[in-house]
């Protein structure tokens, strides 16, 4: 038996208020994933720039190591072993 997929004007509104329904609460839900982007986009340019700092400074304590190093008396004798050795 076919089904019945003729229409009454009632149910074309209905039709019509529920689409307008779904419309709205994707807009909306759309809108709130746009603002969860923005807040993750500033996030993560925030963190962005604190490993370029962290990055900067790592890179400055690397040179002062390599600066004392370069600075200790290079003694060639090997050392002695441990007395328990």
């Amino acid at each position: 038996m076919p089904e019945d997929t003729t229409t009454t004007p009632a149910d074309s509104s209905d039709t019509l208020a529920s689409l307008r329904s779904r419309v709205a609460e994707l807009e909306s839900l759309h809108t709130h994933h746009q603002q969860m982007l923005d807040d993750l986009n500033a996030v993560v340019l925030r963190h962005e720039r604190s490993v370029e700092k962290l990055e900067r400074v790592l890179d400055q304590l690397a040179g002062r190591v390599r600066s004392l190093a370069d600075s200790l008396p290079h003694d060639e004798t090997p050392e002695p072993p441990p007395p328990h050795y």
